[in-house]
């Protein structure tokens, strides 16, 4: 499987769903829910994210549901996690 890229000079809004793999480094106001998922430092989710595995280096604003979930020491996240497995690194933000 290749890994789709949303580059840092995209905005996409609307829902977004499959079984690849997924790195953002825009932004996406919508839902999004796919296999595996890499926040990228310049990207941005406004809405609920779905993974089997989720890295988050950038902002997300949602709910966040995963087997595995780890956030970087550059993550923003607002919105409650639920995972089999969180890592949060030193100086991640998490509020939910």
């Amino acid at each position: 499987r290749g890994l789709s890229t949303l580059s840092s000079d995209l905005q996409f809004e609307g829902n977004v769903s499959g079984a690849g793999d997924l790195q953002v480094d825009g932004a996406i106001k919508g839902d999004v829910r796919v296999g595996r998922l890499i926040v990228g430092e310049t990207g941005a989710i406004e809405g609920n994210v779905t993974a089997d595995y989720l890295e988050v280096r950038g902002r997300v604003v949602g709910a966040v549901a995963g087997k595995q979930v780890k956030l970087v020491s550059t993550a923003y996240v607002d919105g409650d996690i639920t995972a089999e497995q969180l890592s949060i690194d030193i100086g991640a933000y998490f509020q939910g």
